[in-house]
């Protein structure tokens, strides 16, 4: 009986170990990547930002939330609006915080296939210093149903020039 119960034991702990592997290695595979419809930017001109997830392939049920911070120079740039945050390829009700930057997009079916998620336009300010500006999106976490994912940042560098002939 004793013997019986050690193999269970045993069983049990490398089933444990064997799914928690997958939970990992499957987290470990999503890739969030932020590319922009220019690499310069001047004063008063947008940039739509389009952040992309890959690596969804492994995942059985789909993301269903994407949530993180938009990290930008605000002396660069102007404070983003709700509105101007679009979802893309099924994604919808994007929520935006603009006391935090926080936002948080969701999807009813499931993303297992991945691509474009949301487009995000940022406004250059009138008056710009030119400057390389770093624009990221930190702590990024998705949701598989009940399982939570934490892609790594997403992050470009855009120039701001202060002249419309300026490269």
């Amino acid at each position: 009986m004793a013997k019986i119960r050690a193999l269970l034991a045993i069983w049990i702990l490398t089933c444990g170990l064997l799914l928690g592997g997958t939970a990992v290695s499957a987290e470990g595979l999503i890739q969030a990547q932020l590319s922009a419809s220019a690499s310069a930017v001047r004063k008063g001109e947008t940039v739509e930002l389009v952040l992309s997830l890959s690596g969804l392939e492994d995942l059985t049920t789909g993301l269903y939330s994407i949530q993180g911070t938009l990290d930008y120079q605000q002396t660069l740039f102007q404070d983003p609006s709700p509105e101007d945050f679009i979802p893309l390829n099924g994604w919808e009700n994007p929520q935006y915080n603009p006391e935090n930057r926080q936002f948080v997009v969701i999807r009813r079916n499931g993303d297992v296939v991945g691509g474009p998620v949301l487009k995000i336009t940022l406004t250059a300010k009138e008056e710009l210093t030119p400057a390389q500006a770093q624009v990221s999106i930190q702590g990024l976490s998705a949701t598989e149903g009940k399982d939570d994912m934490f892609p790594p940042n997403a992050q470009l560098t855009l120039s701001a020039v202060s002249q419309a002939g300026s490269s």
